[in-house]
């Protein structure tokens, strides 16, 4: 769990940089409530927080949906790591991981989001991507290590295409959700508390298995620790033209 220091200070510097942008109207956008990492993806810096990325055998930046981002490859397993932190853990606290990408090739159930090592039972979750366009899923594991709360999607990959997917995990409705393109999330019950293991938070790649990193180019990758509103998804999503931080 975050201290209660840490989401104090959080909290403050948001709304001081929300008063600061707004002529001290008390304006600026709610999408920096909250907001725990944010990788714009010209580089490897967190623009909302100090979760630093590493790449991981030196994957190129590439242009991308704005501006630049990085391109993930399978065969020489190159992807992105932050170091393990309470704001990227299941836990109890409400999770919403967005980011773009754009498939490079038809690889199938591949890790575009990881925090899982399923070799050494320290798991909290993974999302797969079917780039073939069967089912992507969802994996959600229970702080008691009973199992796994999975949720499936039929999302149709095409190469060379970008796709805005996001993942939630909603304490508060006992749900776990998947979506893309702001279509319509589809659901499963999640009626327990997260693991919290001690994995990194990897895009693109897993450090456990090297034959699942994505073939994809990945950009504006954003974690908060609440449910997004549909005003709020409607905007990052812009009309299939996203945004970036700070919004």
């Amino acid at each position: 769990m975050r201290s209660d220091f840490d989401r104090i200070h959080r909290v403050i510097e948001q709304q001081n940089y929300m008063l600061l942008n707004s002529g001290g109207g008390g304006g600026g956008s709610s999408l920096l409530i909250d907001l725990v990492a944010y990788y714009k993806l010209e580089d490897t810096a967190d623009s909302a927080g100090s979760h630093t990325l590493t790449g991981i055998n030196t994957p190129t930046v590439v242009a991308a949906k704005i501006d630049n981002g990085y391109q993930i490859d399978q065969a020489n397993n190159r992807y992105l790591r932050a170091a393990d932190h309470a704001d990227f853990d299941l836990g109890s606290v409400d999770l919403t991981i967005a980011m773009w990408i754009k498939p490079t090739d038809a690889n199938v159930d591949y890790a575009a989001l990881s925090k899982w090592n399923f070799g050494a039972g320290d798991m909290e979750y993974l999302l797969t991507i079917n780039g073939g366009g069967g089912a992507s899923t969802f994996y959600a594991r229970k702080a008691d290590d009973s199992g796994n709360v999975t949720v499936d999607k039929n999302i149709a990959f095409t190469v060379g295409t970008w796709y805005w997917v996001v993942v939630e995990v909603d304490h508060t409705n006992d749900i776990i959700s998947l979506d893309a393109n702001n279509g319509g999330k589809t659901t499963a019950v999640w009626s327990t508390t997260g693991r919290a293991g001690s994995q990194p938070f990897e895009i693109g790649g897993n450090n456990a298995a090297a034959t699942i990193a994505l073939n994809a180019i990945v950009d504006e990758v954003g974690v908060w620790r609440r449910m997004l509103t549909a005003d709020e998804k409607t905007s990052l999503y812009n009309a299939g033209t996203g945004i970036t931080y700070p919004f």
